[in-house]
């Protein structure tokens, strides 16, 4: 079966050469682009300059694509590569690498432009860092239990909440991004009945986190405000660059993804299995 290389923009680290994730079916690899490609029409200047510059790539194992139709093939790579992306973005554990390019080793077929991808639109992640094989095996063993999480049915309200950060992190406009990342926290922490939404977020968020820089109730309020101001009209809802707002922008995603890598790590993500056990696991937080 082809092969596939995924370069990896502005990932570091590694001792080694390679590292080879168990929980999906892709492993790092050292990068030196040697294929010939101003024959690849699908890829401009810009593109092939980019990739030429790339240190490390992701190598998929095709195989373990075996059982997918052929026509959705790059669709259900795509799909899990983006996911992945998203946990080194969720743990922080280093700069979070960006994906842009789909190579295949023999360019019998075109590169394929990932045009939905990872933005840059509130902050460029941890500027120092390397990941080592130990912050390695903290993504693998993270992917593995997201993975459970975002393709269960069981897992509803968790799979909403993994598929709102993936929104909010592939739009190019703040506000969508925002909006987003509200949801993503609802979907977490919300209760079923209606009613008491703002206080009921604010208290589980800032307890679960239990960060007192970040994660206050004052924090989640504003935001919350802030919400409500762009959906009742007084802040106006534009593509324009949102100045101030930015700085909010990065205070939310913060704290969502905090929330996010603690259910991880701490295993607490399993008691979203079950609406029963979920609603008295967020209830602790009342």
């Amino acid at each position: 079966m082809q092969k596939y290389f995924v370069p990896l923009y502005e990932f570091s680290g590694l001792e080694n050469d390679s590292f080879e994730f168990s929980s999906c079916p892709f492993s790092i690899k050292r990068f030196n682009c040697n294929l010939d490609l101003a024959k690849a029409m699908s890829l401009s200047i810009v593109d092939r300059v980019h990739i030429q510059e790339a240190e490390w790539a992701l190598l998929v194992n095709s195989e373990s694509y075996a059982s997918v139709n052929q026509s959705k093939l790059i669709g259900s790579v795509q799909n899990d590569l983006n996911l992945l992306i998203l946990v080194f973005r969720f743990l922080r554990l280093g700069p979070w690498p960006f994906i842009e390019h789909l190579i295949p080793q023999n360019l019998g077929e075109e590169p394929i432009v990932f045009y939905d991808t990872m933005q840059r639109n509130s902050h460029e992640g941890t500027k120092t860092g390397t990941y080592d094989k130990e912050k390695l095996l903290g993504i693998d063993s993270a992917y593995g239990i997201l993975k459970k999480a975002d393709s269960e049915r069981k897992y509803a309200r968790a799979h909403n909440a993994i598929y709102f950060a993936y929104l909010a992190t592939h739009t190019i406009h703040w506000i969508q991004s925002f909006v987003f990342w509200m949801s993503a926290l609802e979907a977490l922490f919300s209760k079923d009945s209606r009613g008491g939404a703002t206080s009921t977020i604010k208290r589980r968020v800032s307890a679960y986190i239990g960060d007192a820089n970040i994660a206050t109730e004052d924090n989640v309020e504003m935001i919350y405000d802030i919400r409500s101001r762009i959906v009742h009209g007084d802040i106006r809802a534009s593509q324009n660059t949102p100045d101030k707002n930015l700085q909010t922008l990065w205070m939310i995603e913060t704290i969502a993804c905090a929330c996010f890598s603690k259910l991880i790590v701490s295993g607490e993500f399993s008691h979203y299995a079950n609406k029963t056990d979920r609603n008295l696991f967020v209830q602790k937080f009342d």
